[in-house]
C-alpha cells in the first residue's frame, strides 16, 4: 500500500477491514477516502490523518473507542467531512476548526455526545450542514465576536433527533442569505427560530416537524419563494400563529405538509395557496371532519395530489369539496381508521390513481370485485388497496 504514493482515491466501503494498512501516511497524493477505520496499530491510527496534505474528502465512521482527533487536527484542505456512529470523539476545538477554512460539507450522525454548543459561524465556506443524533446537543451558534457572521455560502441546513437542541444563536435576524433549504425535527426541547425568517428569499424547503415545544414562528411571515413546506406534531403551535404566515400569497408554495390543530384553521380561514399541487394532511388526530364541508379545499385548482395520512378520528371526506378538484390525479387515504365509506357525491372525473392503505373498513368495502362498493370506484384507471394494484 506504501508504494501508491500517486493514489488519489481510496473506497474501503464495503469491505470488513478492521483497520487501515499500516503507513497509511505514505500516500501523500491521496485526496478522498471514502472512511477511515482507526486500528491499534502504529501505522494505522487516527494520527496518520495528518500525513494527508491534500485530502478533500473523509468519513470517520463506526469508531466506537475513538475519544480525540489528531493532536494537529484534520487536514487544512478537507472540503467534506462525515462523521458517524463516533459517539466518544471529542469534536475539534474552535481554534483547530478555524483551519478549516475550505470545508463546504459538514455531516455529525450519532457522534460527539460531548458537544454542546455547535459553532456555524467559524465556517467561511460552509454549503452544508447535516446534524443528526447529538444527543447533547443545545445550540447552534451563528454568533463571532458577539455579531453574526454573513454565512452567505450556507445553502443547506438539517439538524434532526437532538432531544437537548434549544435554540439557534443569533443576533436578531438570520445571517444566511442564501439558505435553500432548512430542516429541524425530532427535537423535543427545542423552544424557537430566529425571527426573520421571510428575510431568506432564497429559501425553497423549509420543514419544522416533531417540535412538541414549538410555541410559534414565522409571525412577520414565510419565505416568498418557498416551494416545499412542512409544519407538523408542533402541539404548542396555535392556530392564531398561522394568519401571520402569509401562506394564501405564497404563489410558489406547491407541496405542503400539515398536521395538528393548525389545520382547522387553514381551512376555516381558506388560507391555503391556490398553487398547491400536493397536499399532505398528516397526524391530524383531534379532526373528526375537515372544516366547512371541504370548502377551505374547493380553490385549490391546481392541485394534483392529496394525500391524508394517519388522521385516526376522521370519519368521512368532503365530497362537495373534493368535486371541485379539477386537477386532481392522485388522492391517497393511510391509517385513516375511522373513515367509512368515500363520498356519496363520488370523487372527481379527473382522478387516476386511488390508493387506500391500513384502512380496514375501506378496504373491505371497495375491494376488487367483491367489495360491497366496488363499482363507485371501478371507473378509477389506477386502483391500489393495500398494496394490490388493480389496473382497469
Amino acid at each position: 500500500m506504501e508504494e501508491l504514493i500517486n493514489l488519489h482515491h481510496l473506497d474501503v466501503s464495503g469491505t470488513k477491514i478492521e483497520e487501515m494498512p499500516v503507513q497509511m501516511g505514505r500516500l501523500k497524493s491521496l485526496r478522498q477516502l471514502s472512511a477511515f477505520v482507526v486500528g491499534r496499530s502504529a501505522g494505522s491510527s487516527i494520527g496518520e490523518l495528518r500525513e494527508f496534505p491534500q485530502l478533500q474528502r473523509l468519513i470517520l465512521w463506526n469508531c466506537p473507542t475513538l475519544s480525540s482527533f489528531p493532536k494537529d487536527g484534520l487536514p487544512t484542505t478537507l472540503t467534506t467531512l462525515y462523521i458517524g456512529n463516533c459517539k466518544r470523539l471529542e469534536f475539534l476545538p474552535d481554534e483547530m476548526l478555524a483551519k478549516l477554512t475550505s470545508l463546504e460539507s459538514l455531516w455529525i450522525e450519532n457522534s460527539c455526545d460531548s458537544l454542546r454548543n455547535f459553532p456555524v459561524s467559524i465556517f467561511p465556506k460552509l454549503k452544508k450542514l447535516d446534524i443528526r443524533g447529538c444527543e447533547n446537543l443545545e445550540s447552534l451558534s451563528f454568533i463571532e465576536g458577539g455579531v453574526n457572521e454573513n454565512l452567505s455560502h450556507l445553502r443547506e441546513l438539517f439538524i434532526s433527533d437532538c432531544p437537548n437542541l434549544m435554540c439557534f444563536q443569533c443576533q436578531g435576524r438570520w445571517p444566511t442569505p442564501n439558505l435553500n433549504d432548512f430542516t429541524v425535527g425530532k427535537c423535543k426541547n427545542f423552544k424557537s427560530l430566529p425571527e426573520g425568517i421571510h428575510t431568506l428569499t432564497a429559501l425553497r424547503l423549509l420543514q419544522v416537524d416533531d417540535l412538541p415545544n414549538l410555541e410559534s414562528f414565522a409571525e412577520g411571515g414565510l419565505p416568498p419563494n418557498i416551494r416545499h413546506l412542512c409544519t407538523r406534531s408542533c402541539e404548542r403551535l396555535r392556530a392564531p400563529v398561522v394568519k401571520y404566515w402569509g401562506l394564501e400569497g405564497l404563489v410558489s408554495l406547491e407541496y405542503f405538509i400539515i398536521g395538528g390543530s393548525i389545520l382547522e384553521t387553514l381551512l376555516k380561514e381558506h388560507l391555503l395557496p391556490t398553487a398547491l399541487r400536493i397536499l399532505v394532511i398528516s397526524g391530524c388526530d383531534s379532526i373528526l371532519v375537515l372544516p366547512g364541508e371541504g370548502e377551505g379545499l374547493r380553490h385549490l385548482t391546481s392541485l394534483q395530489v392529496l394525500r391524508i395520512d394517519a388522521c385516526e378520528n376522521l370519519q368521512f371526506l368532503p365530497g362537495e369539496g373534493l368535486q371541485h378538484l379539477t386537477s386532481l390525479q392522485e388522492l391517497h387515504i393511510t391509517s385513516c381508521h375511522s373513515i367509512q365509506f368515500l363520498p356519496e357525491e363520488g370523487l372527481p372525473l379527473s382522478l387516476s390513481l386511488l390508493s387506500i392503505r391500513n384502512c380496514s373498513t375501506l378496504e373491505k368495502r371497495y375491494q376488487n370485485m367483491t367489495g360491497k362498493d366496488w363499482t363507485k370506484i371501478s371507473h378509477i384507471p389506477c386502483i391500489r388497496v393495500n398494496g394490490q394494484v388493480i389496473i382497469i
